[in-house]
């Protein structure tokens, strides 16, 4: 016999040498975990849920909990399964007045939980329900923003679109409420319009929005606008052989923000033009005309196209021949 077949042997000899004491030594001890399974007692808490009932005309103000947190007694074996199951309070209010009405779990039966295992403490163990009667009502739609739009830009506009939605909940409260407000929207940074898709935001729980659509909010965001004077701003002839009386002027544009923050002095002319065919031999007037660029005088700048010259002084200069 090789060493692997005595090896074989030995446990083959140890697994069925008294098999009938090993079979009862295994059915005693399954009885015994069994018995202490059924005879130990353990406490394990767990949580139940609540379904409430109530009168069709009629709501809670203040809201009502919606699950309690319970502490089971019993077998260890059954309180271990009380996790796989669905525990529930049925609390039916549809025969409830308006007004104070008070709910004792403790009083209730509990649905869900095994027989042979109780409750021996419910957190909270019972609350007061305040009903009040349903209204209805069409209240103003309102976003909600916080922050400010980008560096050099501003909010032009907030359109809301509805402008209005229908609302439930408790009389005595809906009816000083005038508005519904909608998710936070961020303005911080926003520097080009968009378009947010938001849900409605009630103050109170216990109003309900009964709009079937999302809210979208459009902001519009606009450059801010800013007047910026530069002065000594050189007057230039277009065409040689020709100077400018007086050679320099006070030159105001508009524009963006960020852009007029940029612009300086350096990087604006004033040019005259000279009419074509230019007079001989006498001084020649030359006059700003914003409506006329490119004629008479006209501000050259480096910033964007949308900044605009407000103004020159002087309006208009004498063109005079080159000594």
């Amino acid at each position: 016999m090789t060493p692997t077949e005595r090896i074989q042997a030995k446990v083959r000899d140890l697994l069925t040498r008294e098999m009938p004491f090993k079979v009862l030594s295994l059915v005693f001890a399954i009885m015994i975990w069994a018995w202490v399974q059924t005879q130990q007692i353990v406490s394990q808490r767990t949580r139940a849920q609540v379904l409430w009932s109530f009168p069709e005309e009629m709501t809670w103000i203040d809201p009502v909990p919606k699950t309690l947190v319970v502490t089971i007694r019993g077998p260890q074996g059954l309180v271990r399964n009380v996790k796989n199951r669905t525990l529930r309070y049925d609390v039916d209010l549809s025969e409830s007045e308006q007004g104070l009405v008070s709910v004792d779990f403790a009083g209730r039966s509990i649905r869900g939980i095994p027989e042979g295992v109780s409750v021996v403490q419910i957190s909270p163990p019972g609350v007061d329900v305040q009903l009040d009667r349903k209204m209805d009502r069409v209240v103003k739609v309102v976003p909600a923003v916080v922050g400010d739009a980008g560096t050099g830009y501003r909010v032009a506009s907030i359109t809301v679109e509805p402008k209005a939605a229908n609302i439930a909940g408790p009389r005595s409260v809906l009816r000083t409420v005038a508005e519904i407000g909608t998710d936070v929207i961020d303005l911080n940074g926003l520097t080009e319009d968009r378009t947010y898709t938001l849900a409605l935001a009630p103050k109170e729980r216990s109003i309900v929005s009964t709009l079937n659509e999302p809210v979208k909010v459009t902001v519009d965001v606009e450059p801010v606008i800013a007047e910026k004077t530069f002065t000594d701003v050189p007057i230039m002839s277009r065409a040689d052989g020709w100077k400018a009386v007086p050679a320099t002027a006070v030159v105001t544009l508009s524009g963006p923000a960020a852009a007029m923050r940029d612009l300086t002095a350096d990087r604006i002319s004033v040019q005259a033009h000279l009419p074509n065919p230019a007079p001989v031999g006498k001084p020649l007037s030359v006059r700003f005309n914003p409506a006329e660029p490119g004629a008479g005088l006209d501000v050259v700048h480096q910033g964007p196209k949308d900044v605009t010259v407000i103004k020159v002084v002087p309006n208009d200069v004498v063109l005079q021949r080159s000594p």
